[in-house]
């Protein structure tokens, strides 16, 4: 973390913050916690289909050091700072709860739903969303699997004003950087994590004095990717061989199983590398599970189910 982002913070801005189990949530948490923020609460999305609208958790230790509990939560639980569950709608429960809790602002990383305007309001300052691309492009639910989809050498994080439209509210702060050659998936996701927790920073010290304004992002340039579907997985054989390996090395941390077409049908793949044997110029098997392929500018080897 930045000593410039954490000396320009407010000791006492508070914050709710909603999010859910995974890297990008709790490395941003957890940049707020140490530069002094005051998190009130924090407000995890839940995928029980039943259950209370809004249900406080209990944190106990001898769970986390189990490893059942995340380390979003482990880390309220240790700033004993309040913790919910909370399905959709978000609605009037979570209103009441959120007023008890006085936030100056709420701040969203990875947290899947639209807040609306009625929770939003409640906050001061409203409510922010730290989003791992630079929009205007790539909104949507997953861009880090698009990031590898699209071959990006180069991208970013952006946090901006939560609307009544996904990803769509104005810009407040973004950063950018360049993605190394088969950087996996999920150390992109824990590098965006970490820029972003000090964006969100810097951010959150602009509405010390004023209340925060950001840029209409250019709906011109915008784009909107959803949930990648099976034809989205298959590696493209006009990519480079680089792009080829790019995607396979990075999309499969991240939960998804990219394929390939062979001459012995479709087949998941688990690897993928420069072939290190005499260039062929079609396609090569050596097993069950090893196949060579020519791309456009060079052959890769295939480890594939």
């Amino acid at each position: 973390m930045s000593n410039d982002a954490s000396s320009n913070v407010r000791e006492g801005i508070s914050v709710a913050f909603f999010g859910r189990r995974c890297p990008f949530t709790a490395i941003p948490f957890e940049h707020l916690l140490r530069a002094g923020i005051n998190v009130t609460a924090l407000f995890l999305s839940s995928s029980s289909p039943i259950g209370d609208a809004v249900r406080r958790r209990r944190y106990r230790p001898s769970i986390s050091i189990g490893g059942t509990s995340s380390s979003v939560e482990r880390l309220a639980g240790e700033h004993d700072i309040p913790q919910y569950d909370i399905r959709r709608p978000l609605g009037g429960e979570l209103h009441s709860i959120l007023r008890q809790h006085q936030p100056d602002l709420l701040v969203a990383a990875c947290f899947p739903w639209r807040i609306p305007a009625s929770i939003r309001e409640v906050a001061l300052l409203g409510g922010i969303n730290l989003h791992p691309s630079l929009l205007p492009r790539f909104r949507g639910p997953d861009p880090l699997f698009w990031t590898y989809r699209t071959g990006e050498s180069e991208w970013g994080v952006t946090v901006h004003q939560l609307s009544d439209s996904f990803d769509a509210g104005a810009i407040l702060g973004q950063t950018g950087f360049v993605i190394p050659d088969e950087m996996p998936g999920d150390q992109l996701e824990r590098h965006a994590a970490r820029l972003g927790g000090d964006l969100l920073l810097n951010v959150i010290a602009q509405g010390e004095s004023q209340a925060l304004r950001g840029r209409p992002q250019d709906q011109s340039e915008a784009s909107y990717q959803t949930w990648p579907s099976p034809a989205e997985l298959l590696v493209d054989r006009t990519w480079s061989a680089q792009r080829a390996i790019n995607f396979i090395v990075g999309v499969r941390p991240l939960g998804y199983e990219p394929t390939i077409v062979t001459s012995r049908g479709l087949r998941v793949v688990h690897s993928a590398r420069p072939a290190n044997r005499e260039t062929r110029l079609g396609e090569t098997w050596f097993d069950e599970h090893t196949v060579d392929l020519p791309f456009a500018d060079g052959i890769v080897e295939f480890t594939v189910e």
